[in-house]
């Protein structure tokens, strides 16, 4: 079981190829929120110019087994703080079962 600190959606791509030479469009499926235990694993600051900063960062997410089943590396997953308040969509670089803990956890 774990402590809910906020929710994330996970984003598939679903379609795409070619059919009889003609490019099919790839379309998203958005999840259902998804209750999550949330944690920064790294943040840098940087400037692009005088006047731009940027800002990069990387999470853990832990979520329940049964909430997200097939989640996998060729997903997007969008991170929400428990006010709903968007942290960012990231590409998944890891999800793997952690069997002593019964959760998933992903890596950004």
């Amino acid at each position: 079981m774990i402590i809910p600190n906020g929710t994330i959606r996970i984003i598939s791509s679903t379609g795409g190829g070619m059919i009889d030479g003609k490019p099919q469009r790839v379309t998203p499926t958005i999840s259902d929120p998804i209750p999550a235990n949330i944690s920064e694993s790294n943040r840098k600051h940087g400037m692009v110019s005088e006047q731009t900063a940027l800002t990069q960062a990387a999470y853990r997410v832990l979520i329940e087994p049964e909430d997200a089943p097939d989640v996998s590396e060729r997903d997007k997953v969008e991170i929400l703080d428990k006010r709903g308040v968007s942290l960012g969509t990231y590409e998944i670089q890891s999800a793997r079962l952690l069997d002593f803990v019964n959760a998933i956890q992903i890596t950004t």
